[in-house]
């Protein structure tokens, strides 16, 4: 399960880059920031990956989640900060697969 978590991690993250037409509808706006289809569906796999992991990584997982949402709403603006937290979390899902 965490390989098929990995794997849509990727395509989102890809989907993120490349304007996938589909993947970049507007769902709605909160504070002038635009929350696309690619967003809601890239919280739902990480939502998954919380619930699959064990309790040390679930933790930064979760603090990791709550950086990319506030990064995504505009409440934390950092250049790339959105691409930065999606990269680490394939990265730590990747070492979580190896060491398993």
């Amino acid at each position: 399960m965490p390989k098929i978590i990995l794997i849509l991690l990727v395509i989102l993250t890809i989907t993120g880059y490349i304007r996938v037409p589909f993947t970049h509808i507007s769902l709605f706006t909160i504070a002038g920031r635009t929350v696309t289809l690619n967003d809601v569906l890239i919280f739902a796999v990480v939502m998954w990956l919380i619930d699959i992991l064990p309790s040390p990584l679930r933790e930064i997982a979760i603090v990791a989640l709550l950086v990319w949402i506030l990064a995504t709403l505009g409440v934390i603006v950092i250049a790339g900060l959105q691409q930065i937290v999606l990269i680490a979390l394939i990265v730590g899902l990747i070492a979580y697969l190896f060491k398993k």
